[in-house]
């Protein structure tokens, strides 16, 4: 099931969108590298779409993303008079294409200290809606602010776009395999939950699933064990304390759930390659030595 994976932040950002009605025996245009993506939301008819050697027959109530760095083409003309509201869309953030939903486990450490998590956003390149009627009017309600340049507008036209593309996401999730739904959910608990004692027989008695099981589904969509994601998981969050707050090492241990601060240090260094301590005074150096800068006026 491809999808389309995005980091954010940054939102992917409506840039602009339209709507259009074919007759019998048009076709759409055919397009290369527009460097953008191309939603098309299909109310009445069809479209026939053809992007390199994958096909898609776009019906009504149902959504495809193309891609923006591909050609795409209509692979047979319309059979029936077709209405469809098309979108254009952008990310200045990471973004990739992916066969499966896959939850992110890597945060990028461009800087040494980020204050906003990053999270993923998968996005299916074909689906759907639950509710067409509700998307259509959402579709409706961007383009009326199309006209209108006011910030306000601009700000809503987003707003608007966000909860569309949420709808998406939803329906992405409802089409998950049930080992991408064991594993989000097991995430979802570990997170909610690392600061206290997590055992195996606490997935087990909260999942209704058999540890093993559960271990397996962990490994095969995040690459570790449930264990493994906690461990990385309190080392994140340390590192807010170890920048942000006077803390002990031995009270941040306690604080995100390690049983001692002699492991939490090991886990930190095995993750990390360095000690708490000098990460915190890493991070400190740095601030040190961005309020000596002085900027002079021309």
């Amino acid at each position: 099931m491809a999808n389309f994976r995005f980091i954010a932040p940054p939102l992917p950002h409506y840039i602009v969108g339209g709507e259009d009605t074919y007759e019998i025996g048009q076709v759409h245009p055919n397009r290369s590298s527009i460097s953008v993506f191309d939603m098309v939301i299909v109310t009445k008819g069809a479209l026939f779409f053809q992007e390199e050697d994958r096909q898609w027959s776009v019906k009504p109530g149902e959504a495809l993303i193309l891609h923006p760095d591909r050609r795409h083409f209509a692979y047979h003309p319309c059979t029936a008079t077709t209405h469809f509201y098309w979108i254009h869309f952008q990310s200045t953030g990471e973004w990739t294409e992916v066969s499966e939903i896959v939850p992110d486990m890597n945060k990028r450490t461009k800087q040494l200290y980020q204050r906003i998590e990053e999270f993923p956003i998968h996005l299916p390149r074909f689906c759907s809606f639950t509710s067409p009627a509700s998307a259509y009017e959402k579709l409706k309600t961007l383009l009326q602010l199309e006209g209108n340049p006011s910030t306000d507008s601009k700000w809503r036209q987003q707003a608007v776009f966000q909860s569309l593309l949420f709808d998406m996401n939803e329906k992405q999730k409802q089409q998950a395999s049930p080992i991408e739904r064991l594993a989000e959910a097991v995430e979802t608990y570990l997170r909610q939950n690392y600061r206290n004692r997590v055992c195996y027989d606490d997935f087990r008695n909260r999942l209704h699933f058999h540890p093993t099981y559960i271990t397996r589904c962990m490994k095969q969509i995040y690459g570790c064990t449930p264990l493994e994601y906690l461990t990385r998981y309190r080392v994140e969050q340390s590192k807010l304390l170890l920048v942000n707050t006077d803390m002990s090492i031995y009270t941040i241990a306690q604080e995100v759930g390690f049983s001692t601060s002699t492991y939490y240090i090991r886990c930190f260094v095995k993750i990390e390659t360095v000690t708490p301590k000098h990460y915190r005074q890493r991070f400190r150096n740095i601030k040190a030595a961005a309020s000596k800068e002085v900027v002079h006026p021309e």
